[in-house]
């Protein structure tokens, strides 16, 4: 077989990567295993512009936010599925002086695509814990990604394009064009989240995987429409399952619930949300993060036919439509990455670490 490109890894950012270059006449074959895709399948896939205790825009909020949605739209209408699904969020307000602070950014450009409304009172009852009122949020909602890896990987199935196996990188072969077993490629890109780390092409970027944990709760909402969110968000989601969560841990990182974890989302939630909760299920997932928290983007220094797509980390979902977009235009057309994405931004990593073991030797 020969293709344009070969593609490591079918989580989120495999298949927004595939979508994209074959949507731009590419041929493409992908090589996944899925059980390492654990963290995409587990991840709520909820987007939001605003982050952290003081509520201020995500990175880069005004770039990601109107590509989000126009690039999952178009995977839908390709696809034929429903995946995107924008729902409004509301965070409750822990103050009067919180509640004043957004009252006035209401009249700031700045912040008019992300308002919907400033509520100054209570807005649910004993349901959500939320004396000051609260903001309601748009441009957010949640991806559901498991249909979204399902039917892309469905589609490639058809067409013999699709490898379910382990990747093995002694078979890669590098020359002026790469060969891996029966397949012949332009370039190969590792988007296979944790195990990039483990790849000898690529193992001197600085990973830094986060742990997380999410529990699928049996109680009421007051709105099934609204995602609550202040501290721990809560939703129902499209397969009618109540997700909540998450917590972050990057030291002890492995695919392991833990008690502490399930407690740590319970207290949280015990400030947010007052009705009755029932666990049904804890899941666990590793996010492929960096020391940076910015994705990892670009072309190897010397290896030019291996590129990577990687490090999305907790906010996948809005980071992956713009930066694949621009990936793929800087690989057929040679569009400067941002810099604060180019992996070239520790390429001092990879040539210290060579002159470090040529002079080993």
């Amino acid at each position: 077989m020969q293709v344009d490109y070969l593609i490591v890894g079918h989580g989120l950012a495999g298949a927004c990567l595939a979508f994209e270059l074959r949507s731009r006449g590419q041929k493409v074959a992908v090589i996944d295993l899925p059980a390492e895709n654990h963290s995409s399948r587990v991840a709520a896939g909820l987007y939001n512009p605003v982050t952290g205790r003081k509520m201020v825009k995500t990175w880069n909020a005004d770039k990601l936010f109107p590509a989000l949605e126009s690039f999952y739209q178009r995977v839908e209408k390709e696809f034929e599925t429903k995946i995107l699904y924008q729902l409004p969020i509301y965070r409750p307000f822990f103050s009067i002086e919180e509640q004043n602070e957004w009252m006035g950014k209401m009249a700031d450009e700045k912040f008019t695509s992300i308002i919907e409304k400033v509520s100054a009172k209570s807005e649910f009852g004993d349901s959500i814990n939320d004396p000051f009122g609260g903001i309601w949020l748009k441009s957010c909602g949640y991806l559901d990604i498991p249909t979204l890896l399902d039917t892309s990987k469905s589609r490639l199935q058809k067409e013999g394009c699709y490898f379910e196996e382990e990747f093995d990188e002694d078979k890669l072969v590098l020359s002026e064009r790469g060969n891996y077993k029966d397949i012949d490629f332009g370039k190969i890109i590792f988007a296979n989240g944790l195990s990039a780390h483990n790849s000898k092409y690529f193992n001197w970027l600085p990973f830094h995987h986060l742990k997380g944990e999410i529990l699928d709760l049996e109680t009421s909402l007051p709105d099934a429409e609204v995602v609550y969110n202040r501290g721990v968000f809560i939703f129902n989601n499209a397969q009618n399952e109540i997700r909540c969560g998450s917590t972050y841990e990057w030291r002890e990182v492995n695919l392991e619930p833990t008690e502490m974890g399930k407690s740590e989302i319970l207290e949280k939630l015990s400030n947010l949300f007052r009705n009755s909760v029932e666990v049904k299920r804890q899941r666990v997932g590793i996010r492929p993060s960096t020391k940076d928290r910015r994705p990892l983007v670009g072309i190897h220094p010397e290896q030019k036919l291996l590129g990577i797509f990687n490090g999305l980390g907790t906010k996948g979902v809005s980071i992956a439509p713009y930066f694949v977009v621009q990936f793929c235009e800087h690989l057929l057309g040679g569009r400067n990455l941002d810099n604060e994405v180019d992996i070239n931004r520790y390429f001092s990593i990879y040539w210290n670490d060579k002159e470090v073991g040529l002079d080993a030797e």
